[in-house]
């Protein structure tokens, strides 16, 4: 009557550590870059321009594109192996 709903999985599930894991890290590393960044657009907003933290922001941004994108292949990774 309910076999659908209590058959096995035909693969084992990625464990909670293999996905935690990367995404903390991904937090961990990306708010302080992000903050970099909203803290310099507030300063040029309000009339601060300081090129050493536009200099910094630009940095930031660059380490902040690289991160996302290596989440982004992270992802496709789990997606491909959770339907191959």
């Amino acid at each position: 009557m309910f076999a659908h709903m209590t058959s096995p999985p035909t693969r084992p599930a990625v464990g909670a550590t293999t996905l935690i894991l990367p995404i903390a890290l991904f937090v961990i590393l990306g708010v302080p870059l992000v903050a970099v960044i909203w803290d310099t657009l507030n300063r040029v907003f309000a009339g601060h321009i300081d090129w050493r933290w536009i200099g910094a922001t630009v940095v930031a941004a660059v380490l902040l594109w690289v991160l996302l994108k290596a989440l982004a292949r992270t992802v496709t990774r789990w997606e491909a192996s959770r339907f191959h």
